[in-house]
Formats: structure tokens, C-alpha cells, sequence
């Protein structure tokens, strides 16, 4: 038809395109933060569970008593011990106590005597001073070979929950908004295509099968994921092409219009229809 060959190449104005891909990113990263947290909630359970991460806590938490850097508190927890006696005995931990004398010699917070040293400094310079040599044997300590040992086995299982967490959480949401959402409406509609009034249809500007829309929908967010290496070839497939179809449009065969210049279209073709009708009648 005249028609067809008029619209064979209608291109849906870039503007409006981005806009309604603004609209369905910002939903996107909305229902990412707001569902990451039951999500998140799921996994701590399963890592409550991991004998990996559970010894490799035990031991790094045993280095820390033995340095006795840390005291138990009525809760159980593990907490900060910042006196003088507790950073003697961290020092000792690595056999390195003359480190601290002398340093406690050149801070002239303290004198000797009695062989003993007596605090002399104000409060505020000795709380420093204390702190200050509690994270240097702090410091000593995690960064050893003993403890990083088990810290490491403790990153790894945690970067693998994390990266499980966060790649649920967005296949979720891929599958909620893009795959989801337009196969149960009949024009394939995403959020921000309701929004801009834009329609999914296929090469012949008919309304898409399931499938067709599945196909569509499922590349696009696989293309989404894949978008550093994806995305350019789609942006300039769209700006550049006289269709400006993007890939995913590509392989499902179809194609984004203007919902007023579709149903317009309709319209004509009704309009065809009835006067091709007509002249069949009047032929007869």
C-alpha cells in the first residue's frame, strides 16, 4: 500500500526515545535500592550459614584476643581496649616492646622513675598518644600474614555473596519492568513508553505476538546488561539508520512508533479498507 511505503521508514524522534529510556532507567535504580534490602536480608542468611566465613571469623577474632587488643564485652562482641596495659601487651604480641618505650620517651608525655613511667601530659594528649599506638599495633596486626590468611577467605566469600546479591537484585528488577510488565499489556509497553505514548510493533506496524515481544524484551535487557559494549552499536544503529531500529529491534522484528502516528495510520488504513469495499461493490 501507498501507505506503507510512506511510514516504511517513520523514525521515532531520538528526544522522545531517550526520554521514555530515562524514565525506565530511573524506575529501574528506584525498584533496585528499594528491593536490595530484602534481597540482601535472603543472603545474610545463607552467609550466617558458611562454615568458610564463619571460621575464617573465628580465627581472625582469636588473633585479635591473643593480642589482647580487644576484650569481650557483656554482649559478646569483641571490643577496643585503648590503655596503656593493652598496648604493652601488643607490643609484645610481636616482641617489640623497646619499640614503645622509646617512643613513650620521645612523646615527653611521661618521666621514669621508680622504674616506672608516670603520666605527665593533659588528658587530651595522652587519649591521642594512646590512640595513635593502639592503631599502629592494630595496624601491625591485621596487615600480618597470620591474619590475612583468613581475612582473605573472608573477602572472597563475601565479594561472591555480594555479587550474588546485587546480580539477583538486578535480573529481578530486568525482569519486572522489561519483560514482565510489556508482555502483559497489548502494545509491549514499558513505563516510560506509557508515559511518552510509544508503541512496540512489528516491521508490517501490527501489534507484536508474545513471542515477538519476549524476543524483544529479553535482548534488550540482556543488551542492557552487556550496555559498554551494546549500547554504541545501538546508538548509532538509531541515529544513523533510516529505520532507527535498535538491535534488540533487529532480531525480534519490530520496530518503537509514536502511538498518535500509529493509530493515524490505523485510521488511513480503515479508511482504505472501506474504499477498496466500496469499489469491489461497484465493480459487482
Amino acid at each position: 500500500m501507498i501507505m506503507d511505503e510512506k511510514v516504511e521508514y517513520y523514525k521515532l524522534p531520538f528526544y522522545k526515545r531517550m526520554s521514555a529510556m530515562f524514565i525506565d532507567i530511573s524506575v529501574l535504580i528506584l525498584l533496585f535500592t528499594i528491593l536490595l534490602f530484602p534481597i540482601s536480608s535472603i543472603i545474610s542468611n545463607q552467609i550466617a550459614k558458611n562454615e568458610k566465613i564463619g571460621e575464617s571469623m573465628r580465627m581472625m577474632n582469636n588473633i585479635l584476643l591473643e593480642s589482647e587488643l580487644f576484650v569481650i564485652n557483656d554482649q559478646g562482641s569483641l571490643e577496643e581496649d585503648i590503655s596503656d596495659e593493652s598496648i604493652i601487651k601488643g607490643y609484645n604480641y610481636f616482641n617489640d616492646l623497646s619499640t614503645y618505650l622509646d617512643i613513650k620517651e620521645k612523646s615527653e608525655l611521661f618521666i621514669f622513675e621508680n622504674e616506672e613511667y608516670i603520666e605527665v601530659g593533659t588528658k587530651e594528649e595522652l587519649n591521642k598518644f594512646y590512640k595513635d599506638n593502639w592503631k599502629i599495633i592494630y595496624e601491625r596486626i591485621v596487615t600480618s600474614s597470620e591474619y590475612d590468611k583468613y581475612n582473605q577467605v573472608y573477602i572472597e566469600e563475601m565479594n561472591r555473596y555480594n555479587a550474588i546479591t546485587y546480580s539477583s537484585d538486578l535480573i529481578i528488577c530486568l525482569v519486572l519492568l522489561f519483560i514482565t510488565i510489556p508482555l502483559f499489556n497489548k502494545k509491549g509497553k514499558t513505563i516510560g513508553k506509557f508515559i511518552f505514548k510509544i508503541d512496540v510493533v512489528n516491521d508490517t506496524y501490527e501489534v507484536c505476538n508474545k513471542l515477538q515481544l519476549f524476543v524483544r524484551q529479553f535482548f534488550f535487557s540482556l543488551f542492557l546488561l552487556l550496555s559498554i559494549i551494546t549500547l554504541p552499536i545501538s546508538l548509532v544503529l538509531v541515529l544513523f539508520t533510516k529505520k532507527g531500529k535498535a538491535l534488540h529491534d533487529y532480531i525480534a522484528i519490530s520496530r518503537v512508533i509514536d502511538s498518535l502516528v500509529l493509530k493515524g495510520m490505523q485510521e488511513e488504513k480503515k479508511k482504505e479498507k472501506q474504499i477498496d469495499e466500496l469499489d469491489f461493490k461497484g465493480g459487482d
